[in-house]
């Protein structure tokens, strides 16, 4: 370890050891395969503590292949690799410095963490290159939780607990673009509860809503946990079908269709639905997919109601 590293490390310590703060350092020039690092960050990747240095190719949580401890979350690949990258884009000296944000699973402690990254080059040699750099690993577990859930409450309807109209926008952007991708098909069914505003006139708006979060219920147990149910306005309700032609929709939207209307709704009694169902057409717009989906449940309502018709 050469004296210019040592003298960092004793600053470190006496700065940088804040709560929830990771470092490390690496010698780049003279031990380009090692780091320090705080004992924060030994815990925290269940390093060894009892090593004064650790191999990057074996435990650096970013760039290593990871001990039997430390396994990177399932759905942040690509943001390690970005970290990844940027850290030789720092040797290269493309960066200055980087900032990232990834979240990783401990598997000794069970339990997912999430960190921001930032490193810089300390040092350079007399050629330019790299000579020591740095980084600060800080926990966000409880700041990233917290954004989570604030997100999450953003796209849930407050009634039913399904999607809002907002996150449905959002699916079905994400869906459609899959099926393109895929070349697989995708159908949607739109579900308007019928006569509804005379329950809310009849017995007011707390049965009503009662009726909304049953009708909920009722969707949700039969539908396939690939489909994507959504709250599109008032009383009426989207599904998103993805892997679905419109003939395997019809029939889910039958299926629905006979399980409301044999549900008994306590002081409303019987309650029966119409159903739009439509299939995604190849360079299609998604207004006009989401456009025939409205023109179908039009259908079903002028010829009867509690009926599915498709487009």
């Amino acid at each position: 370890m050469s004296e210019a590293v040592k003298r960092y490390i004793e600053q470190f310590n006496k700065t940088l050891n804040l709560s929830g703060i990771c470092w490390w350092i690496i010698d780049y020039e003279k031990d380009p395969d090692h780091f320090h690092c705080n004992q924060f960050m030994a815990e925290i990747f269940s390093l060894d503590k009892n090593l004064q240095k650790h191999s990057i190719a074996d435990t650096c949580p970013i760039s290593g292949g990871y001990n039997k401890n430390i396994a990177i979350a399932e759905n942040s690949k690509e943001k390690a690799k970005l970290v990844f990258e940027e850290f030789f884009k720092l040797l290269t000296k493309e960066l200055s410095e980087y900032n990232n944000q990834f979240p990783y699973f401990n598997k000794e402690k069970n339990k997912t963490f999430y960190f921001s990254s930032r490193a810089k080059v300390l040092e350079t040699n007399k050629e330019g290159d790299v000579s020591i750099l740095y980084g600060i690993i800080e926990d966000i577990t409880a700041k990233e939780l917290q954004r989570k859930e604030l997100e999450k409450l953003s796209q849930i309807d407050k009634l039913t607990g399904i999607y809002n109209r907002l996150k449905l926008d959002e699916s079905i952007h994400i869906e459609i673009e899959r099926s393109k991708r895929y070349t697989s098909n995708i159908s949607i069914i739109i579900i308007d509860l019928d006569n509804f505003k005379s329950i809310n006139d009849t017995y007011g708006h707390l049965e009503g809503d009662k009726a909304l979060v049953k009708t909920t219920e009722i969707l949700k147990i039969n539908i396939r946990k690939t489909d994507i149910l959504g709250r599109w306005g008032g009383e009426e309700f989207m599904l998103i079908c993805p892997n679905t032609d419109k003939k395997s929709a019809l029939i889910l939207a039958q299926k629905l269709r006979s399980s409301l209307e044999n549900y008994p709704f306590g002081n409303i009694g019987n309650q029966s639905a119409s159903f739009g169902v439509t299939q995604f057409k190849k360079d299609e717009d998604i207004e006009s997919f989401i456009y025939r989906a409205d023109e179908a449940l039009f259908s079903a309502k002028r010829n009867g109601r509690n009926r599915v018709e498709a487009l």
